[in-house]
């Protein structure tokens, strides 16, 4: 991991000029402070909090309203840097700019519990003090970096129409809500996955994608459902086979984290986790309205309704010792892989 001036002194020539840098200590040589970057000329930790606000002011009076500000930090920063990022994190988002937290982490970082804690908490704490977005391990090539930036710069600016609409008590005229809608919708579903998700299938806008069918499949069985999400059995027209169906409405993506979430469920699913206990996912069609992933169809009754055939409502010891062996080999295989998993749930 290089210090947040090499991470600075690398973007600064590759990212558009509109976007500005902060740094949270003194850059190195304070004399030689590169242009487009706001740092402290001594360590704000130097003097009393009043004071450190007032400096954190004058020097983000240079800051236009919704510029966007990238402020690279390093996982366990110093006493000075976390001072720094309370001051002026909150500074820059009074001025009314996009600030993005970049964290960068050691190139040589295991990963464990306690490591993602940590990210966790530094997010959290990053978010709160006013940043936008924090981009997690910031390293690697130009362009997935500039588009990541692009689609949070877009969030922001659609946000900032809708409130500032509310501010001046004015209604959104329903034409530029539209446009706005628009440009987020390319950046989201085109331009991103274009970029950065290559096994993602382009959009069909001829996809079939009606309640009880999606593409060449017929909807047997609904398994599961909720707001933005139906996971359901279905057949091919001709009836020779049946898979899953997990679909995912786009109406409930609203950030490009959602989008990646479903994108790492994809990519695990279909071409990094092979377990006998683990459904194959077989390919995934993606149409104007949803994402529609398909999987492997297992035969047989879901766990939830063998329980309820069972007497009391419970599996003799031996089977329920083998549903805990079968479900924890599962996630086993997923922790010695570093992927984190959420809540099992049986479905219907």
């Amino acid at each position: 991991m290089g210090s947040p001036e090499d991470f600075i002194e690398a973007l600064s020539r590759h990212l558009v000029s509109d976007v500005s840098f902060a740094l949270l200590a003194p850059w190195s040589t304070s004399s030689h402070i590169p242009a487009g970057v706001i740092a402290p000329h001594a360590p704000f930790s130097l003097v009393g909090p009043e004071d450190a606000r007032r400096q954190a002011a004058k020097l983000t009076e240079v800051v236009q309203e919704n510029a966007t500000v990238l402020v690279p930090c390093a996982l366990g920063t110093s006493q000075e840097e976390e001072q720094g990022a309370k001051v002026l994190i909150p500074a820059l988002a009074s001025r009314g700019a996009c600030v993005i937290v970049a964290l960068l982490l050691p190139a040589a970082m295991e990963k464990s519990r306690e490591v993602n804690e940590r990210i966790m908490a530094f997010c959290q704490a990053m978010l709160e003090l006013g940043s936008i977005d924090v981009i997690v391990d910031a390293h690697g090539s130009m362009s997935p970096l500039a588009h990541k930036i692009h689609v949070i710069r877009a969030t922001f600016s659609l946000r900032s129409s809708q409130m500032q609409a509310v501010r001046d008590g004015e209604d959104v005229q329903e034409k530029q809500l539209r446009k706005l809608r628009a440009q987020y919708h390319k950046v989201l579903w085109y331009d991103v996955p274009h970029q950065l998700m290559p096994i993602l299938p382009s959009i069909d806008s001829h996809l079939v994608e009606t309640p009880d069918r999606v593409g060449d499949y017929v909807q047997q069985r609904v398994l599961k459902e909720s707001r933005g999400m139906k996971v359901f059995e279905a057949s091919t027209q001709s009836g020779d086979s049946m898979v899953v169906i997990k679909t995912l409405k786009k109406t409930d993506f609203s950030t490009a984290s959602d989008l990646e979430s479903m994108y790492r469920e994809y990519s695990f699913l279909s071409k990094q986790l092979a377990h006998p206990h683990i459904a194959k996912c077989l390919s995934a069609l993606h149409g104007p309205k949803g994402v529609h992933i398909v999987f492997k169809h297992i035969p047989g009754r879901t766990l939830t309704v063998e329980l309820a055939a069972q007497a009391g409502q419970r599996f003799p010891a031996l089977t329920a010792m083998e549903c805990f062996r079968q479900i924890g080999s599962a996630v086993a295989c997923c922790h010695r892989k570093a992927y984190a998993t959420g809540r099992y749930v049986p479905i219907m």
